[in-house]
């Protein structure tokens, strides 16, 4: 199974190529948040450009205002401290530890590991080019929480890719007629539930969510509550996090009560086609 696995991912190598993001055009437009600096004011809290961060009972809480390169920039700045000590860096490592865990050699590990990465960059890239507000969105953001803590765009890329590539990986496993790579790394998710009507004692929607998530540790360390309140019309949304995850997309409420949440599972088949699936 590892000698198909590998085959396949060197098939589709050979054809797609990702190129690195080209960072002057963010830096040229943002470049007065690199003369903003980060303020400690009376009350304890900091300030970095429009953003504040508060700790409450250990939790990091994070109010941003601005657009979404902005937000990012803000939280980076305001976590610069916590967010290479914490969960994305240990995600960005996720992949090319359970490439190891498979595979045993050093150098079939790197090798795969770069070509899983070349092969999932060309996906996001094209997906991207295909879209300027996505362009800006997803590069943006990226290159802001980059800006902001110092931490390398390419982490903070494959930190943000780690969950959707493992499902990807597993999926193609299973095809393969083997078990999903390294079941046990997501061998856990987040529970789950809701309940309305004659279930709650007002009828009113309850829901409820654990975070069940690999990292111990690592997520939990810095656990951080984010507000955040996009200047370009959008809805505020607010999301429940850890420093340096900067998303609402793994549990997430919007000011219409909205809620969005990321849960991973797993199924052989489907009809007509076999998936990987992230369920919102």
């Amino acid at each position: 199974m590892k000698n198909q696995l590998l085959a396949f991912i060197v098939l589709f190598s050979g054809v797609l190529y990702a190129e690195k993001y080209d960072d002057r055009f963010f830096e040229d437009k943002y470049k007065y948040l690199f003369s903003e600096k980060v303020q400690t004011l009376s009350d304890g809290s900091r300030s970095f450009h429009h953003g504040r961060h508060f700790v409450r009972d250990g939790m990091n809480i994070l109010i941003l205002h601005g657009d979404s390169v902005e937000m990012a920039f803000q939280h980076g700045a305001l976590l610069k401290e916590q967010i290479p000590l914490g969960a994305v860096p240990l995600s960005a490592r996720m992949i090319e530890d359970i490439a190891y865990n498979e595979f045993g050699s050093p150098f079939m590990a790197n090798l795969v590991n770069g070509l899983i990465d070349r092969f999932i960059r060309k996906r996001i890239e094209k997906f991207s080019q295909s879209n300027d507000m996505a362009s800006l969105e997803y590069g943006g953001t990226i290159w802001g929480l980059h800006a902001g803590s110092g931490l390398s765009t390419d982490t903070i890329s494959r930190a943000a890719l780690a969950p959707d590539t493992y499902m990807i990986l597993a999926a193609l496993s299973m095809k393969l007629g083997g078990m999903p790579v390294n079941q046990s790394a997501f061998g856990s998710n987040c529970t789950t539930f809701t309940a309305w009507d004659e279930y709650t004692p007002d009828g009113e929607l309850v829901f409820g969510r654990n975070l069940d998530f690999p990292q111990n540790g690592a997520f939990d360390r810095f656990p951080t509550v984010i507000y955040f309140n996009p200047t370009n019309g959008g809805q505020r949304f607010m999301g429940f996090s850890s420093a340096g995850v900067h998303n609402a997309g793994i549990t997430g409420l919007n000011e219409s009560e909205f809620i969005l949440l990321l849960i991973l599972f797993q199924l052989l088949k489907l009809p007509r086609r076999e998936y990987h699936l992230s369920c919102l």
